[in-house]
């Protein structure tokens, strides 16, 4: 998983001076040439965050042990999760 704004159509760089309230006439900004965000990002989606399961966040493992009653509703209605088998 990357990080928020890894996923950017274009990378621009400050090579000189600063973005708010600069008195350097000299900024220049670039794009990015090197292409650091032609990669693909993979995201979790909702069917990934199942009780039990194992997720990545900033390279650490998290294991889902519980959620709130709108949580278990909406598990139960769309992936039909936790429903009594009679």
């Amino acid at each position: 998983m990357g990080l928020p704004g890894d996923n950017t159509p274009v990378t621009m760089l400050n090579v000189f001076g600063s973005m708010y309230g600069t008195k350097n006439k000299k900024a220049h900004y670039m794009v990015d040439n090197l292409g650091m965000n032609g990669r693909d990002v993979e995201y979790y989606s909702d069917k990934d965050l199942l009780i039990g399961a194992t997720i990545n966040i900033y390279g650490r493992a998290i294991i889902l042990t519980d959620c709130d009653e709108f949580t278990k509703q909406y598990y139960k209605e769309k992936y039909e999760v936790g429903k009594q088998n009679n």
